[in-house]
């Protein structure tokens, strides 16, 4: 799944949030993002949501609770404000 920012996700995907564990990644750059996805999923997460721009292809084969979010995760503070907006 695919959402084009942050608010929407909230908006509109908050259910991925019901359950935890969730796991949050937020991605700079598109290196070992299948492995680190993976490995969250294999440690229990119920959801992983990852934070990253749109141009960072994830795996194709990937389940549904892997959830793409449109976000510049190198900007200022990008780390907090993520955080902060799902715990609210």
């Amino acid at each position: 799944m695919h959402f084009q920012d942050l608010d929407s996700f909230l908006r509109d995907g908050a259910a991925a949030l019901a359950k935890g564990p969730i796991a949050l990644i937020l991605l700079e750059d598109d290196v070992e993002v299948g492995s680190t996805i993976r490995h969250h999923l294999n440690a229990g997460s119920k959801s992983v949501v990852v934070l990253g721009v749109h141009d960072i292809t994830l795996p194709a084969d990937l389940p549904a609770n892997v959830i793409h979010v449109g976000f510049d995760a190198a900007a200022r503070d990008a780390a907090m404000k993520a955080v902060n907006a799902v715990i609210d």
